[in-house]
This record gives structure tokens, sequence and C-alpha cells, in this order.
């Protein structure tokens, strides 16, 4: 076939997912459906930088960029600054340096382009400090090192070797010296360095607590255990001069600045109001007396603008130039107790406690014209004193009872501020039980009864008539495409979407089941320990009391159209007890153990004419029956020990068995009788005996279970058929807990990190997507499929616990050529590009270049090995996806191979794709485009 540029065609659902394989493309990986619980604590923004085209900051543990825009705002790594972000971030043009977890980290806002740049020592990293084109850091508490760099791995050297640290650990700039403690050349106290190679200069014994720049001249208030008092320094011994100490300094004196002049809170007679200092003790003074008499004007901080500060007392806003007469109102009683400078514009901001409090938020110029009130939220708070500008507008955190602490930005009207992106927009989810799937609707519990049809607007709480319309336990089953609720209130049927929705029973009801046309409840009786059996046929007025029974709360079972379940009396104990649906036909199965002791557990495994369930000392027997009291008999294990019942396939039970000195017998299949009974598969070499983990489940024809022990801890989960060939191993899971549940048609399966689905066969057997939604650990229990969804209760970091869905069939997509293009080299134009090496993972983007849009969901890609060193191969994945969706490219050393493959994409990808190379050598990649779906 010959694909004309720019063609399209549309591709059926079968040919499709033919041509896909088992790739998670378009519509596997998970999404929400819906946030059910909105409430939220916020994703506690804390701002950590900008540069000229992007502002960073930290949210929900992870670091975020954005370019002012929902789509441009993303998180792109897992480092976050430590810290106050003023000390301990940087920017150097359009990158920004931070301290983080993994070390000094560099980013330009991709991921990508976000790397480290110096690996920590011992301790944390302390404080970052920019001095021309460089950033000077430190390692932390116990390496007295200094480094620097210009923003690269080379330009990252070593900048001076201290004996010691001492003191603060903190390094401080102005704007042509660089200020840091510690011992040098047998001198302990505070240097300076103008960054050159001659020596740092030995300031004095001085330990800094809070300092601030003023153009050439480093302010500073010392710490104890000398005193708190003011210091100004020029870099020089004979220039650094003590200019005030208590108790005109408080010890809570904040700094700002005016021009070429010092701001900051002093004390004498007047109270605590703002000072002034030119760097002299003549020119230490007071600015002005804002509060009355002895009153303080209790400034909490300066925000510089222009040549001008400004700052806020007693609610109202004040501007100076540094001088008394400079000194002026600007605006009277804006409620607000703070203010921060972004750009051109002041922010103001924050809850003043008076009856009622007042909250407030403010955007001015300067001026008392400029001043506007652009407060979204009555119950909304400035959470601190950050505030960045970007592209005219100021991004600040701000908080929220209906979002918590967000990122919000305002332009400096009230219509123009708003929060930028809800990021944590639940972290209260949760609450979930008893889903129950129909044909074409879910039905759970989730602080009420719901049901779903995998859509937003199909997922909607059902009311139930009657006094409780939205309760609170209970749980749901469903028969068909009508889920039936059972609880305090009694037994109601919905219909699909639960806007049909009627009570067919006003018993109280504890459990349900359905068994062929019939359903059957249990509700508490008037006796103690004892439980009226009822039978309906799923209609209103079609219930009928069945009988009074001793029961065990524990699930019964459908068997032939009636049910099994476990019940005990004071003469038998726990033993099987069977109902037909009749007074007379509901009765003790058979004493498996005379006596009051126990002869059965609560778990029943039926097939169409046989039950099997547990009984002995610790469930270590495997019984089975008929329906009778003569057809229920042991069957005979040969002495060894019952350790696992996988589940039934029609009559045949699988399970496995061990000796009594633990020599696992692997997996094992029973009709009920001796002949019946036999050995599927024996246990593989490598595998531990005692190490059989999750519980093994049937799925249409096929036996799934998980056993570890499989080279490094692994966990293996096989498939079976029934038959020695038809069992293997359909994954691994290197370290991880699996848990597993059965579906129509398939398995679903869960570890810490994601869900997965498997039809029985390996290339079958793959990851839903990227790891970053999953089940609330390896547990399934919340999880059903609806026709070709798997609706699950999943959890991620911005919602909690909510409502997830996964399809399992690809939808119908355009398929659109181009003509072949080159997405990627690493050979680069110029010969310059550095090959791929050993065990490496690289990402390449594929949208916006060679005319695929951003918003295609598959690419047809050329994958080209050259000049591979030795024998091995590529794996090429959608970004961020699990390795078990990866399309393998394999090569021979000094070979050139290429092979073509139709790659999904998947929104956590943003367009790009990732190569590894799997060989011992190096190799170039080269990656050729030639058409993409939509």
């Amino acid at each position: 076939m010959t694909f004309l540029r720019g063609s399209r065609f549309l591709l059926a659902a079968p040919l499709l997912a033919s041509v896909l394989q088992s790739v998670p493309s378009v519509a596997l990986p998970p999404h929400l459906v819906k946030d059910i619980d909105d409430a939220t604590q916020g994703a506690a923004v804390e701002l950590a930088g900008a540069t000229p085209s992007l502002v960073f900051f930290e949210a929900s543990h992870a670091l975020y960029r954005s370019d002012g825009t929902v789509s441009g705002t993303f998180p792109i790594s897992n480092d976050t600054p430590n810290g106050d972000r003023k000390a301990f971030a940087a920017t150097l043009g359009n990158t920004l340096l931070f301290a983080g977890n993994r070390g000094l980290v560099r980013t330009d806002g991709t991921v990508e382009g976000t790397m480290v740049l110096k690996e920590p020592g011992q301790g944390s990293y302390a404080t970052l400090a920019k001095l021309g084109g460089f950033v000077y850091f430190d390692l932390g508490f116990s390496l007295p090192q200094i480094w620097r760099t210009d923003g690269t791995p080379a330009g990252t050297s070593l900048f001076r070797q201290l004996t010691n640290r001492s003191g603060g650990f903190y390094l401080h700039a102005t704007s042509d010296r660089i200020y840091f403690e510690g011992t040098d050349s047998g001198l302990t106290g505070l240097f300076s360095s103008n960054g050159g190679p001659e020596p740092p200069v030995f300031l004095g014994t001085l330990t800094v607590r809070a300092a601030q720049a003023v153009g050439p001249r480093l302010f500073f208030i010392t710490m104890f255990p000398s005193e708190v008092a003011l210091w100004v320094s020029d870099g020089t011994k004979a220039g650094t001069v003590r200019l005030l100490g208590p108790p005109e300094l408080p010890q809570d004196s904040v700094l700002g600045v005016c021009g070429d002049k010092l701001l900051f809170m002093g004390q004498d007679a007047a109270g605590k109001e703002p000072w002034v200092s030119d760097g002299t003790e003549a020119g230490t003074k007071r600015l002005a007396d804002l509060g009355a008499g002895a009153q303080s004007s209790d400034v909490q901080s300066f925000a510089t603008l222009g040549s001008k500060a400004y700052f806020v007392s007693e609610w109202d806003l004040w501007e100076t130039d540094g001088t008394p007469a400079g000194t002026r109102m600007v605006l009277e009683n804006l409620g607000a107790t703070e203010v921060v400078a972004a750009g051109q514009r002041l922010l103001l901001g924050g809850e003043t406690f008076t009856s009622p409090s007042r909250r407030t938020l403010w955007v001015s110029d300067g001026t008392a014209g400029g001043t506007v009130d652009v407060h979204p939220d009555p119950e909304g708070n400035l959470q601190t004193r950050d505030a960045l500008p970007l592209s005219g507008r100021i991004f600040f955190p701000y908080y929220t009872d209906r979002f918590g602490t967000e990122l919000w930005a305002t332009d400096g009207t009230p219509a123009g501020t708003g929060l930028l992106l809800d990021i944590e927009k639940s972290t209260l989810g949760g609450g979930f039980s008893g889903m129950a799937a129909g044909a074409t609707h879910a039905y759970f519990m989730r602080q009420g009864v719901w049901s779903s049809d995998g859509t937003e607007s199909g997922t909607r709480q059902v009311v139930l008539p009657g006094p409780d319309p939205a309760p609170s336990s209970g749980h749901t089953v469903a028969v068909g495409d009508v889920g039936y609720f059972c609880g305090n209130a009694g037994v109601f049927r919905m219909e699909g979407s639960g806007s049909s929705t009627v009570r067919i029973a006003t018993e109280p009801c504890v459990w349900i089941v359905p068994s062929g046309g019939t359903l059957y409840f249990l509700s508490p009786s008037a006796l103690p320990a004892r439980y009226d059996l009822w039978r309906s046929d799923g209609m209103p007025g079609g219930s009928q009391h069945v009988s009074e029974v001793p029961v065990s709360l524990d699930r019964p079972v459908a068997f032939q159209g009636g049910i099994l379940f476990s019940a005990h009396t004071s003469q038998t104990g726990f033993e099987p007890w069977i109902s037909d649906g009749t007074p007379a036909g509901t009765h003790l199965l058979k004493d498996v153990v005379p006596g009051p002791l126990d002869g059965s557990d609560s778990t029943f495994f039926a097939g169409p004419t046989r039950a099997f369930f547990r009984s002995g000392i610790s469930g270590s027997e495997l019984w089975v029956t008929d329906g009778t009291d003569g057809g229920t008999h042991l069957v005979p294990l040969g002495g060894l020990v019952l350790t696992a019942v996988a589940g039934q396939i029609g009559d045949i039970l699988y399970f496995f068995l061990r000796t009594p000195s633990f020599d696992e017998r692997f997996l094992w299949r029973t009709d009920g009788t001796a002949a019946g009974t036999w050995t599927v598969k024996t246990l593989p070499e490598g595998y531990v005996a005692t190490e059989l983990t999750a519980s093994p489940v049937v799925s249409g024809g096929t036996v799934y279970f998980v056993f570890y022990g499989l080279g490094e801890n692994a966990a293996a989960l096989w498939g079976s058929d029934g038959t020695e060939a038809g069992t293997r191993v359909l994954r691994t899971f290197p370290q991880s807990t699996v848990g597993l549940q059965a579906v129509p048609g398939g398995l679903a399966f869960a570890t810490w990190e994601a869900i997965g689905y498997s039809d029985g066969t390996p290339e079958g057997t793959r990851f839903l997507g990227p790891a970053d939604v999953r089940l609330q650990g390896p547990s399934t229990v919340h999880l059903v499929r609806v026709g070709s969804m798997l609706l699950f209760a999943g959890w991620d970091s911005g919602h909690g616990e909510e409502l997830w869905r996964a399809d399992l069939v690809e939808e119908a997509r355009l398929f659109y050529t181009v003509e072949p293009c080159r997405a990627a080299d690493t050979r680069a134009i110029d010969g310059s590009g550095s090959p791929m090496i050993a065990d490496s993972t690289r990402e390449f983007p594929v949208t916006g270049r060679c005319g695929i849009p951003a918003d295609a969901v598959g690419v047809v890609l050329n994958v080209t090995v050259v000049n591979p060193s030795q024998q091995g191969y590529v794996e090429v994945l959608p970004a961020g996806l699990d390795l078990a969706v990866a399309r393998s490219t394999s090569f021979s050393a000094g070979s050139t191979r290429a092979s073509s493959t139709i790659l999904g994409l998947v929104p956590a990808s943003r367009g790009q794709v990732s190569v590894c190379l799997r060989a011992p050598g190096s190799a170039h990649v080269v990656l050729d485009v030639s058409g993409y779906f939509k």
C-alpha cells in the first residue's frame, strides 16, 4: 500500500489494536473519571525563582515550571529547593540553580534540561550567592568547601578549600564581592573575596544572622554569643564597621533597601519604628515615628520599587525615599499586613484579626490611584511574602478554602486575578467500598451510593428513596445492568444511571448475593446471633421470608440456583449450610467435624455442580460437595498440605500443595476424586517454596498466581490453562508486591506503582499507562470491568483516591501520512553529537517536529541503530512509561540496523519518546517519522 503525503485513513478499533499491538497508546492510559471529593489541602506552593521567561515553584513535592499558561505549567523534577528559596536558589540568565535533594541542580524549564551539576557531600547544601556570571555554593555542614558554577558541568569547580566550618551557614554577595564564614589560614570568622585567585580578606570574628546587600556594601546583623548588632562592610577590614547595637536594635529587626540606604526596624523611646542607615554611625537613625508616643508601628517587611521603598503600618501603606520628609502615607486602612515587590508593582495582603477578621489582596504601583483591590475570595489569604513577576503578571501562592494553597496570578485587575492551575485538586479522597460491575455501569459506595458509565457526566450519586437517601455504609451487587444496594434501610434496585431507583425490600440488609434469577439477602433477626434469610425476584413486592438461620457474617456464594454459606451453632460449630430458597431446603449440609468443633471456613468455591471448601487445622484439608450430605467428602491429597486455592474452571478446582517439610509441589487440579487429582506443574528451580504471594484467582479459562523467588527477589505473574505446557510466566516485577483481581476476559493486577491488565498471554500482559496513578497499594478490591473499561478507585497526588478508568480497546483513529522526516539523530548534523552508552536512556521530542501535531496519539517511527560497538538492542517507548510497552530493535557489532514500529503517545509523555540502549558498548540512534494517528 502506498500512502500519499497528507492523506488520512480511518482505522477501526481491531485494526488499530493489531498494529499498535500491546502498546498502551490512545485509550489505555488511566484518566480521571470524576473528582468526587473536591475538598483539598492544596499543593503548598512555594516559589523558587524566575527567569525572564519562566516561573519556578515547588508544589506537591515536585518542582514545577510555568510560562503563565495552564498548558505550560507542569512538573519537571522530583528535586525541590531546600530551605528558603532566597538563600537556596539563584538564576543565571534563563536557568535556575537550586540546592535540591540530589545536589546542586540546574534547570531551563524542561525535563531534559534539568540536571545535577554537583552531588552533595555529607550533610545538606547551604546557601547560594550570585556574583558576576557565577553562582557560589557550599557542600554542607561537614565539608568546608566553597564551589562555584556558571551553570554547566564543565564550569562547576572548587573555589575555596576551608579548614573548618563555623558560625552561620550562609553565603552573601554584593555587586562586587562574595562573603562567607569559616576557618581559613588559621583565622575563623567572616571573609570576603572578589572571586579572583588572591586570598580572601578576613573581616573579623563575626557570625552573620541576617544580611542585606546595598550596592557594593553588605549590611548584616550579627548573632550571639557576641551580640546582636548591625554592621556594614565594603569588603575590607577597615571598612567593616559596627553601626548599632542593643537596645536600639531589636532581635526581630527586618531589613530592606531604599536607593543606596538600608532600612530596618530600630527601637528607642518612640518604640519600634522604621530606621535608616547610610553606612555611618551618624547616619544611622530613626526615619519616622508612625505610632503615637511609645506605640510601635510594627513594620513586618520592606519592599523596594524604583528609588523608593514601601511598607505597611497599622494596615496603612507608606512610602519613603529614605528621608523623614519623604516618608508619607499612600493609602490608609487597606487591611494589609505585608507587602512584596514583583516587577514594577507591589502585592499587598494579609489578615487582620479584628472582629470579624478581614482578609485582603491589593496590587499597587505605589500611588493611591494605582492601588487596586483584586481580592478574589473573601476567605482567601496571601500565604507568604513571596511573589514573582512574569510577562506583566504577578504570580504568588494563595490560600482559599476551596483549593487550599495553589499558584495564582494577577495582571493588576480583579478580572485578571485568578487561579493558574489547581495542582492538588483533592487530597482528601477515599472511602470507596463494594464496587460492582453491570453491563454498562459500575456501582459503588463513596459517602453514599454512586453509579458510573465511565464518563464524568455519567458518574452521579444515586439518591435512594426513604429516610436515608445517602447512606454511609452498605454494599452493592449487579445483575445484568441493574444494580442492587443492600443497607440498613433495605434493598434498592438501581437502573443504570440511577435515575430510576426503587426500594424492593424494607428489611435491613447485611449481605446480598444473586443466584440464578433470584436475590438472596440476610437481615438481622430479633434473636441474638440469628439472621433472617430472604429471597427476592428483584422487584417491589417480590420478597419472601425463607428461614431463620445462624450465619457467620462472611459472604454466601451462589450454588445450583441457591446459596452455600457457613453457619454456626453451639452443637456443630462452623459448618457448611445450603439453601435452595425454601424453608425445607435450608439446612446444615454436613457436620464435617462432628461436635462443636469447626468443620469449614467461610470461603466456598462453587462450580456448576460441585463446590469446594477448606477444613482441618489451619484449613489444610480440601472438601468437595455436590449439595448433599452423602456427596460431601474429603478430597484425597496423599498426605500433602493445602496452602492456597486459586479457583475453579467449570467443576475443576486449582490449588497449591506442599509436603510437611515445605517441599512445594506447585500447581494442582482436582475434580474431587482421587483419579481426577494430579500435579499441573512442579515448582521450577530457583523459586522459594513458601513465597506464593497474593491470592491466586481464576478468570475465564486461566489460573493466575504470583510467586516470589525468581532472580533478584522478583515476583513473577504466572498464567495456566490447566496444562503443564500452558503454565508459564506472563510478567516479572522486580521487588514488587502484586495484587490480583479477576475481571471478565482477563486479569487486572496492581503493584505499589501502577495497575495493569492481562489477557492470559505474555504479550497481552502490560501496565496501563504511566506509574503516577495507582490503587492504594497492591490492592484490587475496588476495581471492576465494565464493557471495554476498567473502573477503579485510583490514587494520585493531585486528587487523592477518586474514580478512574482505563480503556482496554483502542478507539477508531485517523492515520495521517507525512513526508519521511528525521525527528532525532544522536550524531548531530555537524558530527558533534555523542553516541548513547550502555544502559543509558535519552528522551527525544517527536510532536511539534516534522509536521507531527501536539495532539497526536501515535506515530510511525523508523528506528535506525548506527555503528554499534557491540551486539545488543535498543528499546523505544513513550516517555514515562514502563519498559513492558517498549518496541525493540536488535543489532550486531558494527552493523547498521533499521526497523519500523507504530508507537503510541500518552499525555504524560508530552510528545516525547524514550530510547534505551541495551548493549555493553555504544551506538548512535536515528529516529525518522512517516505518519501519525489522531
